[in-house]
């Protein structure tokens, strides 16, 4: 029994999908809080000393004469108007030369205590050169923080400059909200794409589970139908050659696996008829054997006072002769036919012409026997068969019928044609086959009367050859009681001449 899946890979694909887009959410709120203040803080400390920079070069130009003071403080706007810096430049003489906001004396002030040295309790110094410094301040009056730059520039000049630093943390909280509500959406949205396309990719590899399934029950009719071109269907296609390469080679290895068991039970059962074989030709032939030695004996020992004696003993020992001869003649016959060694003629005959010579062969005994022989046949009637062995299951029919006529001694020889099927029959009058016998009189060496058998010198044989010539055609015969006798029959197919 297949296993149950507990978590179909469609599932699993939208499970990690999932925790890639909520780990990645949670990352960016993580490393958001981290170092989005640091980040902020440094670009402001890189805008303000490039606009040092800028304006100390721009005072230069002016001090030099290269431009005018109004060209002056449109560039000095420019500088510090994109990234909202406020700033104050002051002469030698302690006069502003130029001013961004309205509240120029604040930033004078600032910046003249800086230059006499004043200390501000609220600043922390972060970069410091001869040229400038940058700290990080705290205005009360304004309730906010800056980062400043005092710096010096060409001709004895001052400036100050100021950039206000929004609270951070509120814009990292602002953002975090922002990356999470699209995070969310964007789990959602993942979530839903995941579903509907592993399905796509999830159910070939499904299909080909299911293949898999049934080819370990040994069931090889499905296959994989997808028509992807990449792994999956290589995939498949491999299977699919697999599940008929391993169906040939299961089918070839259970028919060679019947078929061995058809040698083995062949092997049985030809073991089992040799040693009955033995049996039955060891018990046949010792009453014969017997009857030689004895009246050889005394033909030896003269027992006999006169010829009519000697001679009767002779015909014995001849006659038992006779009955063993004829006994293992027709036991080479029954095992070349049912060994196969003897391959079958088929060949086209008369069957009415050769049932009518084995009853003229027959005659003698027929009327010696005192029996009135009946003959219903259908002239011309032509058939496929053995001509040979089919005379000899007529003829083994027909003695049979002889030494078992009994009553009124008749026997009647009957052709019957049906859809091309001839049949045959021979029936005598005389005793039914007891119930009990029907099915063992095919077998070798049984006999329903062995006392009248012996009689009349029969050894069970006949019978058996006539089933092993009929099984070899593969063609129906058989036995049937009657009110007043027995009947046997078998069939062949019929043709024209």
């Amino acid at each position: 029994m297949a296993k149950k899946i507990k978590h179909s890979m469609r599932f699993k694909m939208t499970l990690v999908f999932a925790l890639i887009t909520t780990f990645t959410v949670l990352a960016i709120c993580i490393l958001n809080v981290a170092l989005l203040e640091k980040y902020y803080l440094y670009d402001k400390q890189q805008a303000l000393i490039s606009a040092y920079e800028n304006i100390n070069k721009l005072i230069e130009q002016y001090e030099e004469g290269t431009i005018d003071m109004d060209e002056c403080e449109v560039r000095l706007e420019q500088i510090c108007a994109p990234t909202n810096i406020s700033m104050v430049i002051l002469g030698s003489d302690w006069g502003a030369l130029y001013a961004s906001v309205d509240d120029t004396e604040k930033l004078k002030k600032r910046l003249m205590l800086d230059t006499i040295g004043a200390v501000d309790e609220n600043a922390r110094i972060i970069t410091k050169t001869d040229d400038y410094k940058l700290q990080r301040t705290y205005d009360k009056s304004m309730d906010a923080e800056y980062l400043e730059i005092f710096g010096y520039l060409e001709d004895n000049n001052s400036v100050l400059m100021r950039l206000p630093i929004q609270s951070i943390k509120e814009n990292v909280k602002i953002s975090n909200r922002f990356i999470i509500t699209i995070g969310v959406l964007a789990l959602i949205f993942n979530i839903a794409s995941t579903y509907i396309f592993a399905k796509k990719i999830s159910k070939p590899i499904s299909d080909l589970s299911n293949i898999a399934v049934e080819m370990s029950k040994m069931n090889f009719t499905k296959k994989y139908t997808g028509d992807d071109n990449g792994e999956i269907g290589l995939l498949g296609n491999t299977m699919n050659m697999l599940s008929t390469k391993l169906e040939k080679n299961i089918s070839d290895l259970k028919s060679a696996n019947l078929q061995l068991q058809k040698d083995i039970e062949n092997k049985e059962k030809i073991d089992q008829m040799r040693r009955n074989f033995l049996d039955n030709v060891s018990h046949e032939l010792k009453t014969p054997i017997a009857l030689i030695q004895g009246y050889a004996e005394g033909v030896k020992e003269n027992v006999f006072d006169d010829a009519e004696s000697m001679e009767y003993y002779c015909d014995v020992i001849i006659d038992e002769a006779n009955k063993m001869n004829s006994m293992v003649k027709k036991l080479l016959t029954l095992n070349q036919i049912e060994s196969s060694s003897e391959p079958i003629t088929i060949e086209h005959f008369n069957l009415t012409t050769l049932i009518k010579s084995i009853v003229a062969a027959n005659e003698l005994r027929i009327e010696n026997n005192e029996i009135q022989i009946e003959l219903d046949l259908i002239d011309g009637t032509y058939c496929w068969a053995d001509e040979f062995m089919i005379e000899e299951v007529i003829t083994n029919y027909l003695s049979n019928a002889i030494n078992h006529c009994k009553y009124e001694k008749r026997i009647q020889i009957r052709m019957t044609n049906e859809n091309d099927i001839i049949r045959v029959s021979i029936f005598n009058t005389g005793d039914s086959i007891p119930q009990e016998d029907i099915e063992h009189i095919w077998e070798k060496f049984y006999k329903v009367d062995k006392a009248r058998t012996r009689e009349y010198g029969g050894n069970g044989i006949g019978l058996s050859i006539v089933k092993a010539i009929m099984d070899a055609h593969n063609k129906c015969y058989g036995v049937e009681n009657a009110d007043n006798g027995v009947e046997f029959w078998f069939e062949l197919d019929s043709t024209k001449e």
